[in-house]
């Protein structure tokens, strides 16, 4: 039996929603992460969404 891997757009507040339910493996679990990584993390979040063009433009 095969999977196929497929992608899907979705605005980041739907994968954020109920609507999407992750499992995190045990093996990952005690990793923790520091402020300043998540701060990295959000920051790559903004400048990648001020780089998207304006739909429309």
């Amino acid at each position: 039996m095969s999977s196929k891997i497929t992608g899907k757009e979705y605005p980041l507040s739907k994968i954020f929603s109920k609507d999407f339910d992750y499992h995190i493996p045990v093996y990952q679990r005690p990793y923790a992460w520091t402020e300043e990584e998540a701060e990295t993390l959000f920051d790559d979040f903004i400048c990648g969404h001020c780089l998207l063009p304006v739909r429309g433009e």
